[in-house]
């Protein structure tokens, strides 16, 4: 979860660098004024630093710092709908901050929400610790009317969110999301992720053996960009040879990819079929768009919603998948808006393998290649490497891929099933009941608009490193630690060295699976 934190505060900060949250001045607004909610908090004070992924504007006047620090700090929404990010300070060192000095960074990792504001409306919201990493949980305690003249040509009004375009993802896409948001809404029914980097070097790798063999890259990683392939072995990584380590290599792997710098060259030496290749590109990370989905409440406009952390693995999953999405969208010349994906509730009719067709003798069969994870098969305790050659004792007469799926389709949920395969070469029934995978109804906005301005940010910044100099000021400005100011460039955070995208057991992680099958492969 911190390594989580990390990366989001590190993600809203380089941008940062060189975007600043639009704003209008307007005679329709709303007003949010944020507050703590526990007594004992009352030298606690919350300062808005983001706004729909790019830095708020207006922190260098003494009188945003003296309203921060009295409580009555009002900013000023156009109505719809906004993503709001917050620091939490201790008042003491916040007065330290508002002098100039070096503050002690004594407060919480930035904490964004989600509202929905209406004109001519002061929404009083209140700030409560959750003891989880000391990040606030945040709720509307009041909503009252205010006169149209609180807005006036004087006050900064940030604007809303673009009104998202509805649309359909291709086959690939909406099958990997609906498995995503199987997981997802077991662990939080409506959640936010606001825009964030990318950092993982995008590969999965086997453990199992004494080099560094690829077994699946993500699509639009940075692993992608270099053109890294499943199968292929690391030699080299800057000139330093991987095979020649004595101690632990995959630390000394996290180390190396670890030490770079935004548009730094990488420069790889692979082994690909027997042959040597050199393969090389500057560093950059991908950029997670902004989502907020919701599962449930969908006849009821939510005027809040709060940034809740989800485990590590999913998270790493949603990352990719996000960039997928988001890249899929920009293909379709849709990168300039926000993207709606709805889904109804229905079953997953498909089992859960991938393989290719076979023969036993004379007689059609299939053998597996991958399993989805939790998926019907996986439940079965089918492995990889069986070969099935009937389904509820009715083998294949023709195409197995074919008739596979026909006989899978035909099965009844919750009713027993036996399916014979080989495995070694011995013949085996296995037997189950048939519980399909229910993909819930959700609904699911992605803001591709201010992605694209950080996707523009992102490369002007690794084309001009200088540039990070020239900000440094924004640290103070802002009460944020931007930049590692040893050098010129942006680190990647050192906690990605045990990202778990760099190690795989013998039972491939849920990344390999979710990667792109070949393309003589079926899937059922």
């Amino acid at each position: 979860m911190q390594y989580q934190s990390r990366l989001y505060k590190k993600s809203l900060l380089v941008i940062s660098a060189l975007i600043f949250s639009l704003n209008i001045h307007a005679n329709e607004c709303a007003a949010v004024k944020i507050t703590s909610a526990n007594p004992q908090e009352h030298d606690v004070v919350y300062e808005l630093v983001g706004h729909n992924g790019a830095v708020a504007e207006g922190h260098n006047k003494h009188s945003y710092f003296n309203a921060v620090l009295d409580g009555t700090k009002e900013y000023y929404l156009a109505p719809g709908l906004h993503t709001l990010t917050f620091n939490q300070w201790d008042k003491r060192y916040y007065q330290r901050f508002k002098r100039g000095l070096q503050p002690r960074f004594e407060r919480t990792l930035p904490s964004s929400i989600q509202m929905i504001v209406e004109k001519n409306k002061r929404y009083n919201v209140a700030a409560k610790s959750s003891g989880k990493d000391n990040l606030p949980i945040f709720s509307i305690e009041s909503i009252e009317d205010i006169s149209s003249d609180l807005c006036d040509e004087d006050k900064v009004t940030y604007i809303a969110s673009t009104k998202a375009r509805e649309i359909q993802l291709n086959n690939n896409l909406d099958y990997k999301l609906k498995h995503l948001m199987a997981k997802m809404k077991t662990i939080q029914e409506n959640n936010l992720f606001p825009l964030e980097f990318n950092w993982s070097f995008g590969a999965v790798f086997d453990t199992n053996q004494n080099s560094f063999k690829t077994l699946a890259v993500f699509p639009y990683s940075f692993a992608s960009k270099l053109k890294l392939t499943s199968g292929d072995k690391i030699l080299e990584i800057n000139g330093v040879d991987v095979k020649s380590i004595t101690s632990d290599p995959y630390s000394v792997l996290y180390g190396l990819l670890g030490e770079l710098g935004l548009g730094h060259d990488v420069n790889m030496t692979i082994s690909r079929a027997e042959k040597q290749h050199k393969l090389s590109n500057k560093y950059l990370p991908a950029i997670v768009p902004s989502v907020n989905y919701k599962t449930t409440d969908f006849d009821t406009v939510q005027s809040l919603t709060n940034a809740t952390a989800i485990p590590e693995n999913i998270k790493y999953q949603y990352n990719n998948l996000m960039v997928e999405i988001a890249e899929y969208a920009k293909n379709n010349d849709l990168d300039d808006t926000a993207i709606m994906i709805k889904s109804p509730e229905k079953y997953d009719v498909s089992f859960g393998i991938t393989g290719k067709n076979t023969t036993i003798g004379n007689k059609s069969a299939f053998m597996v290649t991958r399993i989805t994870e939790n998926s019907p098969a996986e439940n079965l305790h089918l492995k990889q490497g069986d070969i099935i050659v009937s389904i509820n004792e009715q083998e294949f007469t023709g195409a197995a891929s074919v008739i596979l799926a026909s006989n899978i389709r035909a099965l009844e949920k919750n009713k027993v099933y036996t399916v014979s395969i080989l495995r070694s070469g011995i013949k085996q029934v296995l037997t189950g009941i048939y519980t399909p995978i229910l993909f819930p109804k959700f609904e699911m906005t992605v803001d591709l608009a201010e992605r694209s301005l950080a996707l523009n940010a992102l490369f002007d910044l690794a084309n001009n490193p200088m540039e990070f100099t020239k900000e440094r000021k924004l640290r103070y400005n802002y009460g944020i630690e931007l930049y590692d100011y040893r050098s010129s460039t942006l680190r990647t955070p050192r906690s990605h060295r045990s990202d778990a995208s760099w190690r795989s057991s013998s039972k491939p992680s849920s990344p390999s699976k979710s990667s792109s099958s070949s393309k003589s492969s079926s899937k059922n």
